[in-house]
């Protein structure tokens, strides 16, 4: 670091990466240099625990600056993704960006990486149905599936529905991630939000039974989901923990509005 860039005006910069593994005496031999930086020198130190180096780095906290990056929005991660493509000139459709940007779960970086692995795997427009294949997920159309048995409340159709996922090997935590998505876009539009990390096609089918749930139903489906999400993931047997939370959905008691309650009960004693 003493010695200067091999250009006048140009600099030499150092990204000490994972910086929170550092020791104590690591940070003490950086002091000197970090205290007086040659000219046109940079250290930037990254970390994904920055109160690990608040503990070992106490010596020269006052000498760095502090910027913490978040996550991208799925809306960014997508416009980001066409302006690759289009300066490739590749085409995609707007479901499959949609699918890989809620993929990335805010990584740019993710979201890029998985975007080569759909050109790898084959030629022409990406499609939805190639990242899915491409990234394990299940179609929207099974989604659907899961909608109109809970509707309808039909709970045997629960058991050839998990019969057909296990034939396919579809990881049953990823499913019921993607269910949870489902529900939680369900709920935005019955209460008139606009959910943008959904397919078109899954919107479709949105709009057909939102009006067919009651919005307090769909809370009370997430938060069961919430309650087995850690079972889901960590059980030996996640099928039956699938199985039981999906029969539990069909068989859930609708919630009934309390004025058409009144209104019943005005008719009756009238």
């Amino acid at each position: 670091a003493m010695y200067a860039a091999s250009q006048q005006g140009h600099h030499k910069v150092y990204i000490v990466d994972e910086a929170h593994m550092l020791t104590r005496e690591a940070w003490n031999a950086l002091l000197k240099i970090l205290e007086e930086p040659p000219p046109g020198v940079v250290f930037v130190f990254a970390t994904t625990e920055p109160q690990k180096i608040a503990a070992t780095a106490a010596p020269v906290i006052s000498r760095l600056q502090r910027f913490d990056f978040r996550r991208i929005g799925p809306t960014a991660i997508r416009d980001r993704l066409r302006q690759v493509l289009t300066a490739e000139n590749i085409s995609a459709d707007d479901d499959a960006l949609t699918l890989i940007a809620r993929h990335a779960d805010g990584g740019m970086r993710d979201a890029l990486s998985v975007l080569d692995q759909c050109l790898s795997f084959g030629e022409g427009a990406i499609t939805a149905e190639r990242v899915r294949e491409v990234l394990g997920l299940v179609d929207d159309e099974l989604y659907a599936e899961v909608l109109q048995l809970i509707v309808e409340r039909r709970p045997a159709a629960v058991f050839p529905l998990i019969d057909r996922l296990m034939d396919a090997g579809v990881d049953l935590a990823e499913f019921m991630s993607g269910a949870a998505e489902m529900l939680r876009g369900l709920l935005m539009l019955q209460v008139g939000a606009q959910p943008e990390e959904v397919t078109e096609a899954l919107r479709g089918t949105l709009e057909t039974y939102q009006s067919q749930l009651e919005p307090g139903d769909v809370l009370r489906m997430l938060r069961l989901l919430a309650d087995n999400e850690t079972g889901i993931r960590r059980s030996a047997n996640p099928r039956l923990v699938v199985e039981t939370l999906l029969l539990r959905w069909a068989m859930l008691d609708r919630i009934v509005d309390l004025q058409e309650v009144l209104a019943g009960g005005k008719l009756v004693s009238g």
